[in-house]
């Protein structure tokens, strides 16, 4: 009679309280805007 493996858990075997990601894995690009301004301009731009 073959035997049923379960499958095993990723958090065995680490410390309590480390974080796991469960959800979605997304491979969108991240966007990051930097804002500089005082009181005479304003200027924004992109970083890659």
């Amino acid at each position: 009679m073959p035997k049923i493996f379960k499958k095993r858990s990723k958090k065995i075997g680490l410390p309590p309280g480390t974080l796991i990601h469960i959800g979605e894995k997304k491979t969108e690009n991240v966007e990051i805007s930097l804002i500089n301004y005082d009181e005479a301009q304003y200027q924004e731009r992109e970083i890659k």
